[in-house]
């Protein structure tokens, strides 16, 4: 997320694409946990995000041929995409109706064959898994081997 902290909600993404090689090699959850963090911060701190949000907006103003080799370059560097949204913390309601919960899944394009995407909503955590069957056939697993990973955290 590329909006300064105090800045009005708008519609419309703000957001640039990093590429956060994940530490499969530490044996505990805790340490690869604080690695992803380390990584992630130190990612926060350099232009990476800045500069693939405006690469990503100068080839949307493209043709469409520069577009898709664009996205297939971009998506051949990557094995899945994660992302996190923070949601209200406070029920919504839609037609005077409350909200119990929802769901999104992460945009795929390319080659890029696993989407996980990490929603909050009233203290509540939400994951959803979109894969392609021939790569992942039980994306049912991820989400097993997901809590499983959270409760050694906790």
């Amino acid at each position: 997320n590329l909006r300064p902290p105090d800045a009005p909600l708008t519609l419309g993404n703000r957001f640039g694409l990093v590429f956060l090689p994940l530490p499969v090699n530490l044996a505990e959850p805790a340490a690869r946990l604080a690695e992803v963090g380390r990584q992630m911060q130190a990612i926060k701190r350099s232009p990476e995000a800045l500069v693939t949000l405006a690469l990503l907006d100068v080839v949307g103003r493209t043709a469409a041929v520069v577009e898709d080799v664009a996205v297939r370059l971009f998506a051949s560097k990557a094995s899945l995409i994660v992302t996190n949204v923070p949601g209200p913390r406070d029920q919504l309601h839609f037609a005077g109706r409350p909200i119990e919960s929802f769901l999104f899944f992460v945009p795929q394009s390319g080659r890029v064959g696993l989407g996980i995407s990490l929603l909050s909503y009233r203290d509540h955590v939400r994951l959803g898994v979109a894969s392609d069957r021939g790569l992942v056939p039980d994306p049912a697993t991820i989400v097993r081997q997901f809590e499983d990973e959270l409760a050694q955290l906790v």
